[in-house]
Parts: C-alpha cells; sequence; structure tokens
C-alpha cells in the first residue's frame, strides 16, 4: 500500500456547508480499512491493486493514482509515465472506491476496461446498487460462481465504514459523533484472466478462512 500523504490543514470544501449527499460524493477510504481490504485480496491469491482509478495526491491509497481530471469514466485504467507522457503502464490490479453517483458509468467501464486488459479490478461497491439496471447487466450476467466463463466475484463484507472527508473521519451534530456509514458494502472483483484458472480453488479457502472458521469458534465460546 502507498505511504499516506498529509492532508493540508485548509480543508478543500466546509463539510459543515455540505449536505449529506454531497458529502458522500467525497467519502474516502480510511487506510486503516484499505489494509483490511487488502488482506482480503491477498487471501484469494490475487495481485494488490498498484493504481487507484479515481483518486488525488493526498487520498490516493495505491502507488499510482488517476485523477478526477483524466476521468476514468470514459479513460483506460492505466499508469500514466511522468516523464514520457505518451508512454503508459498497464497495472496488474486496481483499486476503485468511486463517488456514488459514478458507479452507474464506473461499473460499465469497469467491463470494458477488463475486456480490454484482463487485469483485476478491486471494487468497494454499496450493497444497494444491486438493484441497479448497470448491476443486472454487466455483473449477474458475468458471475464466476454461477455463469460458465464467468470472471465476477462478489460478496459482502461484514464491516462498518467509517469513512473519510479531506482526512479527518465523518462527525454528525454539534456534539461532533463520529458518523458509520450507514450502507452496507460488497467487495466487487473482476478477477483478472491470469487468476481464473485457479481462483475456484483459492476461492474455497477464503470461504473457510472468512465464514466457516469465525462461525466455529463462536460457537465453541457460546457452548463453554
Amino acid at each position: 500500500m502507498k505511504k499516506p500523504n498529509k492532508h493540508p490543514n485548509k480543508h478543500s470544501k466546509d463539510p459543515h456547508k455540505e449536505t449529506f449527499e454531497e458529502q458522500k460524493e467525497r467519502y474516502e477510504t480510511p487506510y486503516e480499512d484499505y489494509e483490511w481490504l487488502e488482506s482480503l485480496v491477498k487471501k484469494l491469491k490475487l495481485p494488490v491493486p498498484t493504481l487507484d482509478i479515481m483518486a488525488s495526491r493526498k487520498n490516493t491509497k495505491c502507488i499510482h493514482y488517476l485523477n478526477q481530471k483524466y476521468d476514468s469514466t470514459k479513460n483506460d485504467f492505466v499508469i500514466l509515465d511522468k516523464k514520457r507522457k505518451k508512454r503508459v503502464r498497464i497495472p496488474k490490479s486496481n483499486f476503485l472506491n468511486a463517488p456514488h453517483k459514478k458507479y452507474q458509468f464506473m461499473v460499465p467501464q469497469c467491463e470494458k476496461q477488463w475486456q480490454k486488459y484482463g487485469f483485476t479490478i478491486i471494487a468497494l461497491i454499496p450493497s444497494r446498487n444491486e438493484r441497479t439496471k448497470y448491476w443486472k447487466k454487466v455483473i449477474e450476467p458475468n458471475r464466476f460462481e454461477v455463469v460458465n466463463n464467468g470472471h465476477i466475484f462478489y460478496f459482502p463484507l461484514d464491516k462498518r465504514f467509517i469513512f473519510e472527508i479531506d482526512g479527518k473521519q465523518m462527525e454528525i451534530g454539534k456534539d461532533k459523533q463520529i458518523m458509520h456509514d450507514p450502507n452496507g458494502y460488497k467487495l466487487v472483483i473482476w478477477i483478472g484472466r491470469d487468476y481464473l484458472k485457479d481462483f475456484k480453488k483459492n476461492l474455497k479457502k477464503f470461504y473457510q478462512d472468512y465464514y466457516v472458521k469465525p462461525m466455529k469458534e463462536e460457537a465453541k465460546k457460546s457452548s463453554k
């Protein structure tokens, strides 16, 4: 994971003057939560992301990033060579935590980019997006577990997120209580072509570690 940058003392916007909906569009993934997501990716034997698809210099979670000016909704997910602007590198793995309103563009774009480059894409997406047309058009027809030649895997995360804005945790009310995001989230993965062959085997062990073992341990504690 990229070493965290410090946010400037002067915030880009005053969060107290923004509506809740406006604030949600600027959510940043805390580094601790991103490290946890990385650990899940490693357990699935997938490459850790090196390109943050929608980020800035101050909040990127990866070594490389694509900013708002680049506009990943329309352009390729590639690592830009700063010294030679025309040269690019193709990442093995990408990370995406997009503003919520952008997912209607980013989910189809992720599929297009996977078809073109075949790399891994790790996306953090609100569970309620399952009700959208683009989810049913892109995600479900390509599910790894149920569709022949499927390449997309997703599962619900048993975690409540406290997102940040300008490097600070979200707070509400006069007493400035820390606010958990009310949405549930899924980790949606476009599995890199080079990893599809072994993914089923890795997935079985992942489910054992993520679901079965914790349930057995909890049952043992309850029986004592």
